[in-house]
């Protein structure tokens, strides 16, 4: 039962991740740094691997440049 959990929960961070995956590579990156705004789109294909992973790191640091 732990491990059906722990495989669960590994899902839903990954699926989580995709979707701010999508939001970050194409959008949220730029409110962090305005030179990215005109990165090709194979450059923000590649920053999307990275942000699935990071995305909680990510969206906090997004968060933080609101306020």
């Amino acid at each position: 039962m732990s491990v059906e959990l722990l495989v669960t929960l590994f899902y839903g961070y990954l699926v989580s991740g995709a979707v701010f995956g999508v939001y970050f590579a194409g959008w949220g990156a730029a409110r962090l740094d305005p030179e990215a705004h005109q990165m090709p789109v194979m450059l923000r294909l590649l920053l999307w691997p990275a942000s699935v992973a990071l995305w909680p790191l990510l969206l906090w640091k997004l968060w933080r440049s609101d306020n």
